[in-house]
């Protein structure tokens, strides 16, 4: 069984809204790049945990991208505020 790192995406609409990424299974994530029409905050946890990995803010009408890559050993979910989306760049389920 080799390991899968062929990119993906998925895209987390403005919410609020809570959106699993690749379920419980181990994914890298390579970078989330987000934006929004007022001030927001993104919050990315490990999946099925209330574990925080990261808090990403974003000011009114600009878009950030965060390019910190990292393994999510059992996944992500990740909650964005209602006027904030968001983009995860990541590999297939592990």
């Amino acid at each position: 069984m080799g390991l899968n790192i062929e990119p993906n995406y998925t895209h987390v609409a403005a919410g609020p809204t809570d959106s699993d990424i690749v379920g419980g299974s181990s994914c890298t994530v390579f970078g989330i790049s987000i934006g929004g029409t007022a001030n927001g905050r993104v919050l990315v946890e490990e999946y099925g945990t209330a574990t925080v990995i990261m808090e990403l803010d974003v000011l009114a009408n600009t878009a950030s991208v965060f390019n910190v890559p990292f393994v999510a050993a059992r996944g992500l979910q990740i909650t964005t505020p209602a006027s904030v989306t968001c983009t995860v760049f990541h590999s297939n389920a592990t």
